[in-house]
């Protein structure tokens, strides 16, 4: 049952299965409908069907292969400093925090603008 998992584990599945593996659908086991995304100056809330979408259009277009190189958590918010390489070799970084309630990602801040290259 996914309330019986850690904010910690959450995260790991949603990097390395949902995304990784594009296991999207695993995005109705453990997000919130809707999960809010905050970004400067506004929220986007975005429903199943809708993240859903959004992995298996990446992965269409280029598969991510997302790699956490730190990983903090207060139980409830996790911090994720990641690394991804596409397919193609292009390279991005970024940080996230997740808000995780109930075995659910309810809440995610992140900028609009992701790096190019990885995190030295």
């Amino acid at each position: 049952m996914s309330s019986a998992r850690s904010a910690e584990e959450v995260i790991e599945l949603y990097f390395e299965r949902a995304w990784n593996a594009c296991e999207a659908e695993l995005v109705r086991e453990i997000c919130a409908d809707p999960v809010t995304r905050h970004y400067a100056e506004k929220t986007v809330p975005m429903s199943h069907d809708e993240q859903i979408d959004r992995i298996r259009q990446r992965h269409a277009t280029n598969a991510p292969a997302f790699k956490a190189i730190v990983r903090t958590s207060d139980g409830t918010h996790v911090t994720t400093v990641w690394n991804n390489v596409y397919a193609n070799g292009n390279k991005t970084c970024g940080i996230e925090v997740f808000k995780v309630v109930d075995g659910r990602i309810t809440d995610v801040w992140n900028p609009l603008t992701i790096d190019k290259g990885n995190w030295a």
